[in-house]
């Protein structure tokens, strides 16, 4: 069972309900709203024997897989030579769990970056000092990410050199 801003797209959607998923849009709405999707997954799951919420948006367990895995393989394949690491984020489990590792590796060397366009939250929230500017219908990564590492770029303002680009998740 997935519940999910009916924002995301269709594709996003029409794919997880080919992988078999049981995929429940409802409206967009903050999070403080009882309606959100976060909440209505989380209620669904208490009434429901045998299933489990897995709290992604305050489930550390994310974070913590990115450090232990993600990061390391980087590390290791790039022979240690990771100027940054620029990501877009869900939960922000992948920047804040590899953003950590590197930094740690590099001896806080590695820059770690958030790259979200602005209009969205996370760019808002960034830019404006750590208050939220707009928020009707959108979420802003809970508990999993430390705002204090992340800077917020334009790709206009980047250096060019090796990079790889990974998919979305």
């Amino acid at each position: 069972m997935i519940y999910m801003p009916d924002t995301q797209s269709q594709e996003k959607i029409d794919l997880l309900r080919m992988l078999g998923a049981d995929v429940r849009p409802v409206p967009a709405v903050p999070y403080e709203d009882v309606r959100n999707y976060n909440h209505q997954a989380r209620d669904y799951a208490r009434a429901t024997p045998g299933a489990v919420w897995t709290d992604q948006f305050d489930n550390t367990a994310n974070t913590d897989a990115h450090y232990r895995t993600t990061g390391p393989e980087i590390w290791t394949q790039t022979s240690g030579v990771v100027d940054a690491f620029i990501a877009a984020t869900g939960t922000g489990g992948t920047l804040a769990g590899v953003g950590k590792y590197l930094k740690e590796k590099s001896g806080g060397k590695t820059q770690v970056w958030l790259a979200d366009p602005p209009g969205s939250v996370l760019h808002s929230y960034v830019t404006s000092g750590g208050k939220l500017k707009e928020r009707t219908g959108s979420s802003i990564t809970e508990g999993t990410v430390n705002i204090a590492v992340i800077l917020v770029i334009e790709f206009s303002h980047m250096r060019y050199g090796v990079g790889v680009v990974c998919g979305g998740a």
